[in-house]
């Protein structure tokens, strides 16, 4: 019996000394690279989650902010003869001041500088067609055009909407109606996927938000598809692309002009190329270059 377990332990022993030990001097510095490379990348995963995030501001304001405290930023919830309306703006909006609007003045200063330090690029409130109060980062600033992100994949998806109303395009049609170059599965896509970014794409972060993307509407014909059309939500960028590609190869429009004759003229954005807000050449920039 003790035989028995004194040749097992040597067969241990034996079997140990061909097993590299994890912490050995050879295989520590593998380790070190093992954890630099894990804290590399929860570093970039970090950065690019903030990317993703919707923009702090005034949506923070509204989502973590009690209700109480919300209205406690207003004097007075409905309009009374004290209180200063506005006409509807111009080329300019009237401005009055918060008191005047019914606002309590230092608390919706301190809303405003939170949302400010919260990372807003632009902060504006609004109260019965008045200007009450705005950041004071860069005032002067705020008639350069400025990417609409996201607000860009809104008026996308009404300009097919409204194209829709005139019978030029339908939420049905399958992207391969539209785009001969699909292959078959990016084909089947239809443009409601595409609007209600239901088109079943893989989605990777440093893909999505590759701001130097030379082609979204090619990486849009050509991401791998993961999922069913129609049976799985994935916000992604390239989708939108391929949408005001459809709605301009539907309409027979380049979609930006389509977007001045049937949305922002009827608004009143003037048509021109030049500097400034509301101008064609900031809708254009807005539709094709939105992230």
């Amino acid at each position: 019996m003790h035989l028995k377990k004194s040749l097992e332990r040597c067969d241990q022993r034996q079997s140990s000394e061909h097993v590299p030990s994890k912490m050995t001097g050879a295989s520590f510095p593998e380790r070190q690279m093992k954890l630099l490379r894990a804290g590399a990348s929860m570093v970039a995963a970090t950065f690019l989650l903030s990317l993703a995030a919707p923009p702090a501001g005034a949506s923070y304001l509204i989502s973590e902010a009690p209700a109480a405290a919300t209205t406690e930023l207003l004097g007075s919830v409905a309009a009374d003869a004290s209180t200063t309306q506005c006409g509807e703006p111009g080329s300019t909006w009237e401005r009055a001041a918060p008191s005047e609007a019914g606002f309590d003045a230092r608390k919706l200063q301190e809303a405003v500088n939170y949302a400010t330090l919260s990372g807003s690029a632009a902060v504006r409130v609004y109260r019965f067609g008045c200007l009450v109060a705005e950041d004071a980062v860069l005032p002067e600033g705020r008639a350069l055009p400025t990417p609409s992100n996201s607000v860009a994949k809104s008026i996308t998806s009404m300009l097919m909407g409204r194209a829709w109303t005139q019978g030029l395009i339908s939420p049905a049609d399958p992207v391969g109606s539209l785009f001969p170059e699909a292959d078959y599965a990016h084909g089947k896509i239809n443009v409601d996927n595409l609007a209600t970014m239901t088109s079943g794409n893989e989605q990777t972060l440093t893909h999505d938000f590759n701001v130097a993307m030379p082609d979204r509407i090619r990486d849009a014909l050509t991401i791998p598809l993961i999922h069913e059309p129609g049976q799985y939500y994935n916000y992604w960028q390239s989708g939108v692309s391929l949408l005001a590609e459809a709605v301009t190869r539907a309409v027979g429009q380049d979609v930006q002009d389509y977007a001045q004759t049937e949305l922002f003229g009827r608004l009143g954005f003037p048509a021109n190329d030049g500097a400034g807000s509301g101008t064609a050449r900031d809708t254009r920039l807005a539709i094709t270059d939105s992230q």
